[in-house]
């Protein structure tokens, strides 16, 4: 496959499956097995022989031990990858009249093509091959059939290709996924007013895209192109405040979350006007305690509230614990240390106690009692701590002990909620 080709008709196939298999068995002797068409190496100890060691030993000359480094590897693979996806035709590929795989898809090489090639471009060593770097910006141009060919029916990445179907310049894709070489090459192709345009008029720009999905190089790269740190992203009309820190948190992508920061990243940014999330908030929601420890070190406010009235140290108690891997002492004890308020009511006049024991959270509960937190406030319905809890026989233990530590700390024993129910 050569790169002046413009179509799989120019390849040369004029041999058949027995003559190929044989003059590649001739080539790689025992390195391969070739099974049902499908070529393999015929153990992993093959592939430890051909690759170089770091650092590099001394190669034989016109040996294959060790002749092959990983960088080396990695080009050779991402130039065939996308030279093949450059050259399928999509109308063919995703034909619709084809009951069964059409021609193209029934060839595992598409499949992996489309899987690998960015992979294969973040370890390779490309950066100064200019031809084939515009032929993989070919690939990436939004409306292009080379798009088609590698993002259409992609099982598994609805996600990534959702968040870029509007996208606007070629940049976007490979930002997304982190495609340093060609990032860096499309922008050196690009106008300074289409730079600009791509991270202003978009529904998710080439840096929220390389925040959102954890390429903290990639979002370096393009701050220091020029991209806008605290641009929103646009939905219709209107931009939102869903910027590139934004994405990051939302994410729980730390690397990229810190060099935004370190960029100069405004998180004063709430997540939206309606829950006026921040993103301490969201960080709390989703149990990630190295994210709540970067916010707070970096000087959010732990005591802020969203729509609801919730603080951070609130929602943190509110979340179950079976829809996140954090049970939120951990994160409790970070915003308590950095002088999270205790006894902050929501709208509902719920405090961060009382939203632990409702999502028994016992432990956590017992944390905030032994902290200092009031248990003699009531909600608005007139609740205190002690109403909330309930009878749980898989974890009496830590019911009762709970249960005794707010009796101790002067529960008001004989206080009836609007019901008119006292806690006993």
């Amino acid at each position: 496959m050569e790169s002046h080709m413009a179509s799989l008709d120019e390849l040369d196939l004029g041999e058949d499956d027995r003559d190929f298999e044989l003059r590649l068995r001739a080539m790689c002797g025992l390195f391969l097995s070739i099974h049902r068409k499908k070529v393999y190496f015929l153990h992993q100890t093959a592939r430890e022989f051909l690759l170089a060691k770091s650092p590099p030993l001394a190669v034989t000359p016109y040996t294959w031990r060790h002749s092959i480094s990983e960088l080396q590897a990695h080009s050779q693979l991402v130039r065939v990858c996308v030279q093949y996806i450059y050259l399928l035709d999509p109308d063919v590929v995703h034909n619709p009249r084809f009951h069964n795989p059409c021609p193209y898809c029934a060839t595992p090489f598409l499949a992996y093509s489309r899987s690998y090639w960015h992979y294969h471009i973040r370890h390779g060593d490309l950066d100064d091959d200019v031809g084939f770097l515009t032929t993989a910006a070919a690939i990436c141009e939004p409306g292009s059939k080379h798009l088609r060919t590698w993002t259409e029916r992609t099982r598994g990445w609805e996600g990534l290709f959702y968040t870029a179907t509007t996208a606007s310049t070629s940049l976007h894709y490979p930002a997304a996924l982190g495609c340093n070489p060609l990032v860096h090459h499309i922008i050196r192709t690009m106008g300074d007013e289409e730079f600009k345009a791509a991270h202003n008029t978009t529904t998710s720009t080439p840096l929220t895209l390389a925040a959102r999905y954890g390429y903290p190089d990639t979002v370096k790269l393009l701050i220091e192109a020029g991209a806008k740190v605290d641009a929103g992203t646009k939905v219709g009309a209107h931009f939102t405040n869903r910027t590139p820190l934004n994405q990051a948190v939302l994410h729980g992508k730390l690397e990229c979350a810190i060099t935004l920061l370190d960029y100069g990243a405004s998180f004063d940014h709430v997540l939206d006007s309606d829950s006026r999330e921040t993103l301490l908030h969201v960080a709390c929601m989703y149990g990630s305690e190295e994210m709540v420890k970067l916010l707070v070190k970096r000087g959010i406010n732990v005591n802020s509230t969203n729509s609801d009235g919730d603080t951070p140290l609130i929602t943190a108690s509110s979340v179950p614990g079976d829809l996140r891997k954090s049970d939120g002492l951990k994160i409790a004890r970070v915003l308590v240390g950095k002088g999270a308020n205790l006894d902050i009511a929501n709208e509902e006049g719920q405090t961060a106690l009382m939203k632990a024991i409702r999502n028994h959270k016992w432990d956590l509960a017992r944390f905030f009692v032994e902290q200092g937190a009031d248990p003699n406030l009531q909600s608005c319905k007139g609740d205190l701590a002690l109403h909330i809890v309930r009878y749980d026989l898989d974890e009496w233990g830590r019911v009762e002990s709970l249960a005794r530590a707010l009796v101790e700390k002067f529960v008001l024993l004989e206080a009836p909620n609007h019901q008119g129910l006292t806690p006993l």
